[in-house]
């Protein structure tokens, strides 16, 4: 069973909301709609190391998101992609907020 975050984080970019809910499901908001990525049902071993957390990584720390280039992760990393009506209730849960340019980096 997978352990669960501390706290929700969430990422605002590119007018995309990116909420990593669980370390199961990451939910992302655009224009269109909601889209959920996860992995609830995947019982391979290791794909965890090998799939979910550099997809997941990919989202936390690169500069520039599109749903474009987030698909292609999700197809690479064989993530599964379904549609959602609504984010997960938020309310009375604590949240982490991460940069909208994503990791730290070195700028001189």
């Amino acid at each position: 069973m997978a352990r669960r975050y501390e706290k929700i984080v969430v990422r605002k970019t590119n007018g995309l909301t990116i909420i990593f809910e669980n370390p199961t499901t990451i939910y992302v908001q655009h224009k269109y709609g909601v889209s959920c990525y996860d992995r609830w049902f995947v019982k391979q071993r290791g794909f965890y190391t090998k799939n979910w957390k550099p997809f997941s990584e990919s989202l936390k720390q690169n500069r520039v998101l599109e749903m474009g280039y987030i698909n292609r992760l999700a197809e690479q990393y064989e993530i599964s992609v379904s549609g959602s009506r609504t984010l997960p209730d938020l309310t009375d849960k604590p949240i982490k907020t991460i940069p909208e340019w994503g990791r730290d980096r070195n700028v001189h």
